[in-house]
């Protein structure tokens, strides 16, 4: 949890409430998913992404570049690490409602949201 709080605070959200406790709880259940990986990026990555997903689940703004970088690891690499988490987790990609929107103008859907 140290090195969450940590990491938190490098990335200017240690003062969201409830943001220290979801980040713990995603990683978690990411050390339990991936124990005893071999993959150095996945290794890399836990923590950044454990941080991301909580933001998405609190609708907290995460920048994906600095949590790429406190992983040490390309953006390229780090999204795909976030992927593969996302994928063994069992968890959608999270979707704006900016992005749905914008999906709405482009391909001229007509139901309201």
């Amino acid at each position: 949890m140290a090195h969450l709080n940590s990491l938190l605070t490098k990335l200017q959200l240690d003062g969201i409430p409830n943001l220290a406790a979801k980040a713990a709880q995603y990683s978690d259940h990411i050390n339990q998913r991936f124990s005893g990986s071999r993959v150095l990026s996945l290794n890399l990555a836990k923590q950044p992404v454990a941080i991301q997903l909580a933001c998405e689940s609190l609708s907290v703004e995460f920048n994906e570049a600095a949590g790429s970088a406190l992983s040490a690891l390309s953006l390229a690499e780090y999204k795909k690490c976030l992927h593969d988490i996302r994928v063994a987790l069992g968890l959608s990609e999270h979707i704006t409602l900016e992005e749905l929107d914008e999906f709405k103008q482009n391909f001229g859907a007509t139901m309201p949201l």
